[in-house]
């Protein structure tokens, strides 16, 4: 009885060592990323510091990276965390509306690298 059970658990663990070795070689398990050479299929959020540029009416916010200095629009849906880094600012309120944000703030932007939705928007310093 010993014997078979030892014989069953070598088996099932040298199985399982093959399946995930075969597993782990290759581009099979890789997402694709639709074509994109700048889309890192590993890395799920990207972090933009921003400035304001423009923000209009129909809820989009025009912003332009701190950094590379590029331009970019912000689409927020009912999912999107909206708050400041001071607490004091914006009446002490945890949450704020895209009509809280003026051309000028700094912000810290958290998105989805592979469609672009942005999860959470900080406000780091007011304009």
């Amino acid at each position: 009885m010993k014997k078979a059970l030892l014989m069953f658990l070598a088996t099932s663990l040298l199985f399982s060592t093959l399946a995930m070795a075969s597993g782990s070689s290759g581009s099979s398990g890789v997402p694709s990323s639709g074509g994109s050479a700048s889309v890192d299929p590993y890395k799920v959020t990207e972090t933009l510091k921003c400035v304001v540029t423009e923000v209009k009416p129909d809820g989009t916010v025009m912003v332009r990276d701190s950094k590379k200095e590029t331009a970019h629009v912000l689409s927020f849906s009912h999912n999107t965390k909206l708050s400041a880094q001071d607490k004091k600012a914006f009446g002490g309120r945890k949450t704020l509306e895209v009509a809280d944000l003026k051309v000028g703030q700094q912000l810290k932007v958290v998105m989805r690298q592979v469609n672009g939705e942005v999860l959470r928007v900080r406000v780091l310093k007011s304009a």
